[in-house]
């Protein structure tokens, strides 16, 4: 009785999973990682999108699922500020003299969109500055991310006809170091 119902349990689980790509609901990866800009591995991946808001696959997804680019502001567009740069004190105001207490920048431009955002280091939280230029397409779509800090890495995003990210690309000084395609 015991393997019946074990073996009951394994169909079924094995049945719902593959309902999942019927269904449509998953979408699949392509991840290419380089080394030194060669070649070096790929795989495919495919991520869950049933719950996904809005549909969209945009930046916040790629953080999201791929942990790239991970630094990014809440939003890229603020209404609130046009050509103006913003501090925010973590702690809520602002002490040079705490070894916790660090501040982010943002740098907006006349259509208040995000055009940098910093960072200071943080002695106890164990993390290190950064700083990042953002550009922008024709369309006003992000195109490059620029870390003029640390490991002077680059993200290049490239976007289908529906203003979803289709490909980014991740480089460090200058090189390749991973690709990530949107299938399906």
């Amino acid at each position: 009785m015991k393997l019946l119902i074990l073996t009951a349990l394994i169909f079924l689980s094995l049945n719902s999973y593959g309902q999942k790509d019927i269904v449509g609901k998953n979408i699949h990866f392509k991840i290419v990682e380089y080394i030194k800009g060669s070649f070096y591995r790929e795989r495919i991946e495919s991520v869950d999108t049933s719950g996904l808001a809005g549909n969209k696959i945009d930046l916040y997804f790629f953080r999201k699922y791929f942990y790239r680019p991970y630094y990014m502001p809440d939003r890229f567009i603020n209404s609130k500020y046009k050509s103006e740069t913003v501090t925010i004190w973590v702690n809520g105001k602002e002490d040079t003299t705490s070894r916790t207490n660090w501040k982010q920048t943002f740098t907006y431009d006349s259509l208040s969109r995000v055009v940098k955002y910093t960072s200071s280091s943080c002695f106890v939280c164990n993390f290190l500055p950064y700083s990042y230029n953002v550009s922008y397409n024709k369309s006003g779509q992000v195109m490059t991310i620029v870390n003029s800090t640390n490991f002077k890495e680059t993200f290049k995003i490239y976007y289908d006809g529906n203003v979803d990210v289709k490909q980014l690309d991740h480089l460090i000084f200058g090189k390749l170091d991973e690709r990530i395609i949107r299938g399906n």
